[in-house]
């Protein structure tokens, strides 16, 4: 299983410098060294650049519509709106950084996908027609 950046989450980091704080949903039982894992499962050029994890629970807001993993997993709400239903969810939160950082750190955000053999989250329906 190997998580993928989003393309804004490359733009911020290989174009902008930009650190990204990356929520990847936590084995179980939970790994003895969190980095170590984290950077098992991250792509190589993202793997490199992994600075530090931890295991810690999120709050997160199912059911929304948006693309990516929050439309599967949830939208990450941390300490924002809490009249949504939400639930709790352990999470290795990896701080991704650039060798010479030149930007604001982007806030916590699940990664754009995640591909294991065979299958992909979320699914790219590969049936429709580009729109006019």
């Amino acid at each position: 299983m190997k998580f993928h950046l989003s393309n804004r989450h490359q733009k911020e980091l290989f174009v902008r410098a930009a650190p990204l704080s990356l929520a990847l949903p936590a084995p179980h039982p939970e790994p003895p060294d969190s980095l170590a894992w984290a950077k098992s499962v991250l792509t190589p050029d993202v793997a490199r650049m992994a600075r530090s994890a931890e295991v810690c629970e999120i709050v997160v807001s199912p059911g929304t519509r948006t693309t990516g993993l929050a439309g599967v997993l949830g939208s990450i709400i941390g300490d924002g709106d809490r009249s949504r239903i939400t639930v709790t969810m352990v999470v290795v939160v990896v701080e991704i950084a650039p060798e010479k950082p030149r930007n604001a750190p982007v806030p916590m955000q699940w990664p754009g996908w995640v591909e294991g053999p065979g299958w992909r989250l979320p699914k790219i329906d590969v049936d429709v027609a580009p729109r006019d």
